[in-house]
């Protein structure tokens, strides 16, 4: 097999790779899109009205703690999801690069270098 044959052939594992990788991308987009909306059990009504007595104010800001505590365990979800997506990414460009042959990979270093060599020579 040449050395084309195989550069075509990884082209097009990495064109694939890229398509696999953006509908995960739209996929964790959607999926952060859905986890904006607020959920049922968290009643904002009472957020409405400005706090005015003490009893108000610890009210409000109970259901701001609550508030945070969903969007912050929204985004964990998110960065797992993404993390989970990297590691996909790195078991994939691992496995894609030990299934190039060892000695193709010697062959195009050797060919790149006598590419470069008589520029450097002439110059």
């Amino acid at each position: 097999m040449s050395s084309h044959t195989l550069a075509g052939i990884a082209i097009a594992l990495l064109a694939i790779m890229n398509i696999f990788l953006f509908y995960e991308l739209t996929s964790i987009e959607a999926l952060a899109r859905r986890s904006i909306t607020l959920p049922s059990k968290l009643d904002l009504t009472s957020l409405r009205n400005d706090p005015s007595t003490h009893e108000d104010w610890l009210k409000f800001t109970e259901k701001l703690i609550e508030f945070d505590d969903i969007e912050t365990e929204s985004w964990i979800s998110d960065v797992q999801d993404t993390v989970n997506l990297l590691l996909k990414v790195e078991d994939i460009l691992k496995n894609l690069t030990n299934r190039i042959p060892l000695e193709v990979k010697h062959k195009a270093l050797l060919r790149s270098m006598k590419k470069i060599s008589p520029e450097t020579n002439s110059k």
